[in-house]
């Protein structure tokens, strides 16, 4: 167990700090907290680090399927929520995928756009 302030955690994970991690970080802590993994003691943090180490990894692992540049911070603490309740509860997790169509200055093509097959690739 770890007790830290939120602003040594990316520090203390050895996280690059950008908007888009801290973001992603602050959205793991909440729903840590909502699914009592952690506690807080005054501004401290008290956490199992393995269990934060192990969230994070399946976040980061999955940014090579998904750019979460286009989601809303619900979006990621909602993520991480089932995340979570599929490690405690060995369950599958289903996750849906929209795939948008090529579009020009006139409107939407018939076919995805090049953006989406480079990323399915």
């Amino acid at each position: 167990m770890i007790k830290v302030y939120l602003n040594e955690l990316l520090e203390f994970f050895d996280v690059v700090p950008n908007q888009l991690t801290v973001t992603a970080i602050k959205a793991l802590i909440s729903a840590m907290e909502d699914e009592k993994l952690i506690c807080r003691e005054k501004q401290k943090i008290v956490m199992d680090e393995k269990q934060f180490y192990m969230i994070w990894n399946i976040y980061y692992g999955s940014l090579n399927y998904f750019d979460p540049n286009y989601n809303r911070k619900t979006d990621f603490k909602l993520f991480f929520k089932y995340i979570i309740q599929a490690h405690i509860r060995n369950d599958k997790i289903n996750f849906l995928a929209l795939f948008c169509p090529g579009y020009t200055r006139h409107g939407y093509k018939n076919i995805l756009g090049s953006t989406t097959k480079w990323k399915l690739k």
